[in-house]
């Protein structure tokens, strides 16, 4: 763990973070898979199937064109009744083995979470009351909560997508060449222009995530600080003044009742 500092700090607002923030928490989070590296390797292996899988109906579709519908002497229906029947079984088993790898990977995530929320609650543990003296209850509870529930999302959804996808693009372009390389070099093409535009719109993304975790950080303290007894006491008693007018108002006010009534 770092040195003691404000958990304020931790999420900037700012724009432009330092990159080596990114490299430094990949770091830290990394080893926290470590006890699990048998799982970690089960959900990969998971992912990897799922995705190639996705090419087999492309090529099945190819060789029904070419070998079981247009071939000399007719088509040839026991061929197209095999090749159909693999192609309706093929979803079945991708759905299925999909669904064991969302198990998975949701089991795996929140294993990692709860021991990073043991980590941080024991980290909180060993700071000194300075710390504790100059941030507010309310955003160390929502480091607590919001920033890892957002590390839950990262690990449990978002690394399982960016390994599927990238199984997904080379499979896809080892199907594309064996189908059509001149349409795969086309198709290449455009691939530059949508990695700008997703790099793009994911910094914008991060921004206002950052910017999210800042409000969730401020709305936890100020309800936490106007909740507990001192705060419910205080603004209770802020309104009663508000509403109560000050003496010389009423002394004022009462005047020339006792006036018309002395005389």
């Amino acid at each position: 763990m770092t040195a003691p500092r404000p958990l304020s700090a931790a999420v900037s607002g700012r724009p432009g973070a330092p990159a080596h923030m990114n490299g430094n928490t990949a770091r830290r989070v990394v080893p926290l898979f470590r006890p699990y590296r048998a799982q970690v390797a089960a959900v990969v292996g998971l992912i990897v199937v799922t995705s190639t899988i996705g090419i087999i109906n492309p090529l099945l579709i190819q060789a029904v064109f070419n070998k079981a519908l247009f071939v000399p002497g007719g088509p040839n229906l026991q061929l197209l009744v095999i090749l159909v029947a693999i192609m309706a079984v093929v979803p079945i088993v991708n759905g299925a083995i999909g669904i064991l790898q969302t198990y998975e990977t949701t089991r795996v995530g929140q294993l990692v979470m709860r021991d990073l929320r043991d980590r941080l609650y024991a980290h909180l543990q060993t700071l000194p009351l300075a710390f504790f003296t100059s941030t507010k209850t309310g955003e160390i509870q929502s480091r607590l909560a919001n920033d890892v529930g957002g590390v839950q999302s990262v690990v449990t959804t978002t690394a399982s997508t960016i390994l599927a996808n990238v199984v997904i693009f080379v499979s896809t372009i080892v199907a594309m060449v064996i189908l059509s390389w001149q349409l795969t070099i086309v198709a290449l093409i455009t691939v530059p222009a949508f990695f700008w535009l997703t790099k793009t719109v994911g910094e914008r993304r991060r921004q206002v995530a950052r910017s999210t975790q800042e409000s969730l950080a401020a709305m936890s303290a100020l309800s936490e600080e106007t909740c507990r007894c001192p705060g419910c006491c205080w603004r209770r008693l802020s309104a009663t003044r508000r509403a109560t007018p000050p003496a010389t108002t009423r002394r004022t006010s009462a005047w020339p009742t006792w006036k018309s009534a002395s005389r």
